[in-house]
């Protein structure tokens, strides 16, 4: 069974929640415009318009204050969520009191009438970036929020000019209807384009952690498959040398006193039991740790273990093996190594065979390996119940998507077949 694990979400946010990116643009804009309007300071003396010169030095000193409090960071975990709607606000709010000021600069001055007036477009350019942030921000709420309250105060002060006789208020809304527009279209392309970044965001992210739990999934069942086959080597080594140490030292009881000579021959029988198992789990114990798959290839990887299963048996061997190593998924030719290893351990643990014929064919995305012996064979219909390694293989088969099929007739012979068709 494999345990469930939790995986915590890692979206890239902030402590005020803002949208990744977002305050970056949002600091960026108030450097720009305080070294714009540093650059405009220079011109004061030339310029005739009083409201102008009002307009630019409130809006530096504005612009500084707003430069500073986006720089220091504590604020933000401070004020969390309403750290940027107080930013906005301020942003908002400079040009209004920046033009309020001007205009009562220029009455002071003796102006009167539409020379009085503010450009009525030039709001246009000071609430851009405003608008930008609060689209991205807060989506199409937080825009419609915005036009509303943009042009309610600017509706008031339009009002409070045209009943002073000073602007006529038709002046103003034109002003505003024109900056409208223009702002609902930009921050409408805005606010979907965040939204849909937002949505492939978090679809992202969900994929992640689908991806983190299946890889953790995995390498849970690679080490439960590992434990398994690590099961059935000991089981096949270990517990069947002991089994047989048993019965014969039982056996050895028996006769200890009436047969000393049978005894020894018992004892005798014992020492090549145990030397043989032996050699069988120093065997099985370096299966476990070498990989000579990574290191040889899989046509050197197959001979190799089939070298080995010689040596040990002693049987003559015949293979027939593709020129090159085909290409296949290397799960699929670490399967095609262990099943070779295990029907060779069985071949020589149990077949008593004098031949054994190994062939790997690939024929179109067919491949096929085929393991056969002339060994003493066994009863396919009882033999699986306990045999770990025909549950093994068939296991191993099962994860590649494979048929494995299992002929054996007794002293006959047995005959292993996998197939795939590689994908």
């Amino acid at each position: 069974m494999v345990d469930n694990v939790l995986i915590k979400p890692n979206l890239p946010t902030s402590p005020a929640g803002i949208e990744p990116g977002l305050l970056q643009i949002f600091r960026w804009y108030t450097v720009i415009q305080w070294i714009i309007l540093g650059l405009g300071l220079f011109s004061l003396e030339n310029q005739e318009d009083v409201g102008t010169r009002v307009i630019i030095v409130v809006m530096l000193i504005l612009t500084t204050v707003l430069m500073i409090y986006l720089s220091i960071n504590r604020l933000q975990r401070w004020f969390k969520w309403a750290y940027l709607l107080l930013a906005i606000i301020g942003a908002t709010l400079a040009p209004f009191i920046a033009q309020t000021i001007a205009v009562y600069a220029r009455l002071d001055a003796g102006l009167s009438g539409s020379a009085v007036a503010n450009d009525p477009n030039s709001l246009l350019l000071w609430f851009f970036t405003p608008l930008i942030v609060v689209a991205a921000q807060y989506g199409l709420w937080g825009l419609f929020t915005f036009l509303m309250t943009t042009s309610t105060i600017d509706i008031y002060f339009a009002l409070r000019l045209a009943n002073a006789d000073i602007v006529p208020l038709n002046n103003s809304l034109e002003g505003l209807v024109i900056r409208n527009i223009v702002f609902l279209a930009v921050g409408f392309i805005i606010a979907r384009l965040i939204a849909e970044q937002r949505r492939q965001r978090k679809s992202l992210h969900e994929v992640n952690v689908q991806l983190t739990q299946m890889a953790v999934t995995l390498e849970q069942l690679a080490v439960s498959r590992e434990r398994n086959r690590m099961a059935r080597d000991l089981h096949d080594t270990l517990a069947h040398t002991l089994s047989a140490v048993a019965i014969q030292l039982e056996a050895v009881m028996t006769v200890w006193e009436q047969s000393p000579d049978v005894a020894r021959q018992r004892i005798e029988r014992i020492q090549e039991i145990t030397r043989n198992g032996l050699s069988e789990t120093r065997h099985a114990l370096k299966a476990l740790r070498s990989s000579p798959l990574d290191d040889l290839g899989l046509l050197m990887a197959l001979q190799l273990a089939a070298d080995q299963a010689t040596n040990r048996a002693g049987f003559k061997l015949q293979t027939d093996f593709p020129d090159t190593n085909p290409e296949m998924p290397h799960e699929l030719a670490l399967n095609i190594v262990r099943i070779t290893e295990e029907a060779l351990n069985n071949i020589v643990r149990h077949a008593e065979a004098s031949h054994v014929w190994i062939s790997l064919t690939t024929d179109e995305g067919n491949i096929q390996l085929k393991i056969r012996d002339n060994g003493v064979g066994f009863d396919t219909s009882t033999s699986a119940d306990g045999h770990y390694g025909l549950v093994g293989m068939r296991e191993r088969a099962a994860l590649c998507g494979a048929d494995l099929t299992i002929e054996s007739e007794q002293h006959f012979g047995t005959t292993i077949i996998f197939s795939v068709k590689e994908t």
